[in-house]
């Protein structure tokens, strides 16, 4: 379903004519590996970035896709 979800978030952007998109996500997430086998590309990590639901600062790992053939 989240890769449904994805692939009609790119179409809906590229409709927008719009080619970047930027996510973030918490480090270490079960969302990490599913964005990297989608093409998205590791920008880095910025530590303590964001609180997490049960308290404290966790980190966050950002990623980017181009989208489009652009360069």
């Amino acid at each position: 379903m989240a890769r449904a979800l994805m692939t009609l978030l790119e179409c809906k952007v590229l409709d927008m004519n719009r080619t970047l998109l930027l996510l973030d996500t918490e480090t270490g997430s079960a969302a990490c590996a599913p964005y990297e086998t989608m093409g998205w590309q590791l920008v880095g990590i910025v530590p303590g970035h964001a609180y997490r639901p049960h308290g404290g600062l966790g980190d966050t790992t950002f990623y980017y896709k181009q989208l489009g053939g652009a360069t």
